[in-house]
């Protein structure tokens, strides 16, 4: 049974081509793959979803969320595969209305030598 939706630009919600999903508690995290952001929905009432924050791609600087896919939540931070980056991005989501760029790997350097277009996230232990 349909219970509730949310659409691109629903108030201000960056939902261009949502290609993953997380749950956790009252938000679902949605990876918006041609909006190159991270956005975060409060689904505390599924019926009427609302934007809740949202994060955007620094154009080659920090966030790296250019053409985001997979992600994953665990405790406050959402860890994001950054197809178009080449990178994993973290982000700090302790304030879901205000979501802040952590940390990112990229590909490369000899610390991460294969990021290569990322596309899906599986972290175990969660």
């Amino acid at each position: 049974m349909h219970a509730g939706y949310i659409t691109n630009g629903s108030g201000g919600a960056l939902l261009n081509g949502p290609y993953g999903v997380f749950i956790s508690g009252s938000y679902a995290y949605v990876s918006s793959f041609y909006g190159n952001a991270l956005e975060i929905v409060d689904v505390t009432n599924p019926i009427n979803p609302l934007h809740a924050g949202s994060i955007i791609d620094g154009g080659g600087s920090e966030p790296c969320l250019s053409l985001p896919a997979g992600l994953h939540v665990s405790g406050n931070y959402v860890y994001v595969a950054s197809h178009g980056s080449d990178a994993l991005e973290i982000v700090n989501v302790t304030t879901p209305t205000n979501p802040v760029h952590a940390a990112r790997l990229d590909d490369g350097g000899g610390v991460a030598p294969f990021l290569d277009n990322p596309r899906s996230l599986f972290i175990a232990g969660n």
